[in-house]
């Protein structure tokens, strides 16, 4: 996936279509559209049945490809590489009545103040994040900026677990995609962005 590294440690015994479903919650690619390759090995996409020890080393760099032109994440990369980007002054912004600054200011919407209207600038999607809620899940930003749902800006993440709330679409709108109850929405002070790689198994004993 261009753009992403992930780091994680593996059971030696994890075979590459337990790594797929567990990359999926990463990568947002289906399993079924995925192509695997190893770095030094190559491609490794119809093995689902072979271990990761099968490949006698103690480290792999896999490269996960999606294959599905369809698909949200190539859908989203291109048109991300197409669109070029544009800056709105605030003048103009003001001008715009899509906007919850409007539907503020018009009454449509009521309890957001200017400081949580605006989308935060210290949190960017694909940014390692931690929730300061019970538990302080972690996961990935993959959503930032106004939802429909909700006055002010709103952090959508999706969990390394699936300890969320729904798969990225709420009331019938879709903000990211990710497996059910792995995503969740969040106000911008309540996620912390950071160093916070998943959790394995045994720090969550």
């Amino acid at each position: 996936m261009p753009g992403l590294n992930y780091s994680k440690r593996f059971a030696e015994t994890t075979t590459l279509g337990e790594l797929k479903r567990r990359l999926y919650t990463v990568t947002g690619t289906d399993p079924a559209s995925m192509k695997l390759e190893i770095a030094g090995v190559g491609d490794v996409t119809d093995q689902d049945a072979t271990q990761l020890l099968a490949f006698g080393q103690t480290s792999l760099q896999v490269h996960v490809v999606d294959t599905d032109p369809l698909s949200i994440v190539n859908q989203t990369a291109q048109s991300a590489g197409d669109v070029p980007r544009y800056e709105l002054d605030d003048q103009k912004y003001n001008e715009r009545t899509d906007t919850f600054r409007f539907l503020v200011k018009s009454g449509q919407i009521q309890g957001a103040t200017k400081h949580e209207e605006e989308a935060p600038t210290n949190i960017h999607t694909g940014e390692r994040c931690q929730v300061c809620i019970a538990g302080k899940p972690r996961g990935t930003v993959r959503y930032v900026g106004a939802v429909a749902f909700a006055a002010g800006a709103r952090v959508g993440v999706q969990f390394d677990e699936p300890v969320g709330k729904h798969d990225g679409t709420v009331k019938g709108k879709q903000y990211f995609a990710c497996p059910p109850k792995y995503g969740a929405f969040f106000k911008p002070a309540e996620v912390e962005v950071g160093d916070f790689p998943e959790r394995d198994l045994d720090d969550l004993v």
